[in-house]
Parts: C-alpha cells; sequence; structure tokens
C-alpha cells in the first residue's frame, strides 16, 4: 500500500501502521473511542461545500478521523492544511483509492497547530466530491458525498 504524505512516499503493509514521514495509518489509530472527551465532530464550512473541518485552529497533536462507511471507487480522501486566510492550502495526507476500502478508519495526527480540513476528489477527473448530505451522530459528522462515499468524520485534540 503507498500513501503520500506532503510530498513523500510512505511503503506500508496491509496491516502495518506509518513510519516515517509523520502520523498516519490507513485502518488503525490510538483512540477514535466515541467516549473521549476530546472527541468532536467535524463540520461542513458551508452548505453543499465540498470540504468539512474543524473550522478553527487545532493544535499540533490532534488526530483526524475519516471513517469509511461507503466507498466511492475512484474517489481519494484529502487532508489540508490551510494558508493565510485558508485561501492557499498545504496537502498534508492523500489516501488513493487503491489504499483504503469501505470500513477501513483512516487517521492523520497533526505535526503543527493549523486550521485543517478535509475534502475527497475523484482520482481519474479531480473533480470534488461535494456534500449532498450531512448530520450529527454523536461526536462524529457524517457525511454523504455525491460521487456516492459516505464517511464519518471527527478528530481529538490532544
Amino acid at each position: 500500500m503507498t500513501l503520500r504524505n506532503a510530498g513523500c512516499l510512505m511503503l506500508l503493509a496491509l496491516a502495518g501502521s506509518a513510519i516515517g514521514c509523520g502520523g498516519s495509518s490507513p485502518t488503525s489509530a490510538p483512540d477514535s473511542s466515541d467516549m473521549s472527551p476530546n472527541a468532536h465532530p467535524m463540520r461542513v464550512a458551508r452548505p453543499g461545500d465540498q470540504t468539512y473541518g474543524a473550522g478553527m485552529d487545532t493544535p499540533a497533536g490532534t488526530v483526524f478521523y475519516v471513517k469509511v462507511r461507503t466507498k466511492a471507487p475512484e474517489d481519494e480522501v484529502r487532508l489540508h492544511l490551510c494558508g493565510t486566510g485558508c485561501n492557499t492550502a498545504q496537502t498534508k495526507m492523500v489516501w488513493e483509492p487503491g489504499d483504503f476500502r469501505a470500513g477501513d478508519e483512516l487517521h492523520w495526527q497533526a505535526d503543527v497547530t493549523g486550521r485543517y480540513y478535509v475534502w475527497s476528489r475523484n482520482d481519474r477527473t479531480t473533480a470534488a466530491s461535494h456534500v449532498i448530505a450531512d448530520e450529527i451522530v454523536g461526536n462524529k459528522l457524517k457525511v454523504t458525498l455525491e460521487s456516492g462515499a459516505v464517511y464519518e468524520v471527527w478528530y481529538v485534540t490532544p
């Protein structure tokens, strides 16, 4: 399995965890428990938007989660760090379509304080997949994308 993380390649065994290039894993995470008092649902920036995140700066050490409920075959999941005014962004993690499947829990740990967001796009056409429905379920946000993908997304602060 190959994941792109901030411009470097990481090779992972299917059941392994990330080593090097910092803070990600395709299937397992430190503590994604629904019982964590530091777990918070992400939110959609605006109705019909393509991005979802904390909506504010989060501290270094925050872990962002994406639970894949339904997978769109050509969608990749992307995590970015906003630049000034969030008019620019730095790619922090990209999970390509072949890197995950329905049922997987993706996560990435922030290495710096900042405003992070997640979105999905078609790997072949590069078209963004917009949110067509969202709802809070416990401490997670369930998003349904126009591509058919369904994710539960949340973050846990240190």
